[in-house]
């Protein structure tokens, strides 16, 4: 059970847990979500629990899903368990956001017609959430020359090999606080300047920061045209960085959207209102709460039991709240304005570095397989455009081109 709960792994149908749960959400688009242990944020909050009302859990049980075969089962069981459920899968359709193994499955399962009732009534989407997560870790583990940099000079003290969520979203909140600060100055100061040191950086402040940052908000905000646009540019992020199964999941996205504007039209009229329901946070915020309330030693039947009290928390909070005293989130101890200002000034610091810098770029030896792996990136990236006839106002480049 240690290794279950080394990782954030909540999807719908999680293949890192040998326990099992399920939920249904109560909106206007009813969402079924068979999730597992995994955790989110660094606090608990009183919001957690308030955001579990429109919940309610409908089984629980043991069960390894690692295959297609697993998540069949699984479902083949809770349907047997859930009649209503079963009854209400004949007459309506039902959305399925999930991390990869929790959309990838039940999508194999529904294109081999190996489970009737997926096929008829189960859409797979993907988690937005997720790809929220996994971009937001991407961006600080990918660039952390440079956030190590900033984390040491604004925190005073080391960045982790591999961080937490709350700072990985610590480093992008004050890299981009700190750039929109001196960012009119410094683009008027370096004009068009292509040295490949600046380049750089300014592709990671200019492109990759604003679209990882605002990337669930603008899904919030429920454009779903204007989400679109923002998820290719997503996808060529995903797959410039090799991002194992986001650089497939993401296309599938796109291509899912053009499917049912195509075939499904109610679906896509559905989808257009309440695009911001599609997701499986709420499911994610359960994972953080189960695991918080659960030790490495404990097994499937202590973690039932601790799902069903979490589970009852949700339409009993008022009730609770009457013997027990308010949860109050406290104050942040990172002063924003503090913080924003330290970091434009770690960027400031860097940009005079830059240009002392310039014109100074000399040839220097590398490998032959350095030199394979530029020209692949670039051919796979070629090849993309030309698949999918990307098309966008403002593309920057992916990677710095350098004769070597």
């Amino acid at each position: 059970m240690g290794k279950i709960l080394n990782r954030t792994c909540a999807c719908m149908l999680s293949s890192r847990s040998n326990l099992s749960t399920t939920t249904a959400k109560c909106l206007h688009l009813p969402v079924i979500s068979i999730f597992s242990v995994g955790r989110v944020y660094k606090e608990l909050c009183n919001d957690d629990l308030s955001t579990l009302e429109t919940c309610q859990l409908l089984s629980e049980h043991e069960q390894s899903l690692k295959s297609a075969q697993d998540y069949k089962d699984c479902i083949q069981k809770l349907l047997q368990e859930c009649l209503p459920l079963a009854n209400y899968l004949q007459n309506n359709v039902v959305p399925w956001p999930a991390d990869w193994p929790g959309w990838y499955f039940p999508k194999k399962n529904i294109a081999l017609g190996k489970c009737e009732h997926l096929r008829q009534s189960v859409i797979p989407e993907q988690g937005q959430f997720h790809v929220s997560l996994n971009a937001a870790e991407d961006t600080v583990l990918i660039f952390k020359h440079f956030f190590d940099k900033l984390f040491k000079h604004v925190f005073v003290r080391d960045l982790p090999h591999k961080p937490k969520t709350y700072k990985i979203t610590l480093c992008l909140t004050a890299a981009l606080l700190g750039w929109l600060q001196i960012r009119e100055k410094v683009l008027q100061k370096f004009g068009i300047c292509k040295d490949h040191e600046y380049v750089s950086v300014i592709y990671l402040l200019e492109h990759v920061l604003p679209l990882v940052f605002f990337q669930y908000n603008i899904f919030r905000g429920g454009d779903v045209l204007e989400y679109e646009n923002l998820m290719t540019q997503m996808a060529v992020l995903f797959i410039c960085w090799e991002r194992r199964h986001y650089n497939k999941s993401t296309l599938s996205f796109l291509s899912d959207l053009e499917y049912q504007k195509a075939f499904l039209p109610s679906y896509w009229s559905k989808k257009l209102k309440f695009l911001s329901l599609f997701t499986e946070k709420k499911v994610e915020i359960f994972h953080s709460l189960l695991r918080e309330n659960s030790r490495e030693h404990n097994d499937a039947k202590s973690l039932s039991e601790t799902a069903k009290v979490l589970a009852s928390c949700g339409f009993l909070s008022a009730f609770k709240e009457s013997f027990v005293p308010h949860y109050h989130r406290g104050v942040s101890e990172n002063n924003l304005w503090l913080m924003t200002g330290k970091t434009a000034e770690f960027l400031l610091d860097l940009f005079k570095q830059i240009a002392s810098n310039s014109g100074k770029a000399h040839k220097v030896c590398c490998c032959t397989k350095f030199k394979q792996n530029l020209e692949k990136m670039s051919a796979k990236l070629i090849c993309y455009y030309k698949a999918t006839g990307y098309k966008a106002k403002i593309l920057y480049p992916m990677i710095p081109i350098v004769d070597l």
